[in-house]
């Protein structure tokens, strides 16, 4: 399997507003209770996907599927906590 991952400079996206600091990658829900996957965190900063845009490489653990070429982009993200 060969994989390939670039990073380049990208406009800041929006802001996503969570209960609690993000510490670690893979998803989390937003105070709207939107789900997000986290692929990076670089200071206040997370590079994250909708759930929904996720391609499904990403979701499927059976290991029997064969997708080819995967193509994914997480965006930037300012993360703002908000306490309820």
């Amino acid at each position: 399997m060969f994989s390939y991952y670039s990073m380049v400079p990208s406009e800041i996206k929006g802001t996503i507003k969570v209960p609690k600091p993000i510490f670690g990658l893979g998803n989390i829900r937003d105070i709207n209770g939107d789900m997000w996957n986290i692929g990076a965190i670089i200071g206040n900063v997370v590079c994250a996907v909708p759930i929904g845009y996720l391609h499904p490489y990403y979701k499927d653990t059976s290991n029997n599927s064969n997708f080819g070429l995967v193509s994914q982009r997480w965006e930037p993200y300012n993360v703002e906590v908000v306490k309820e």
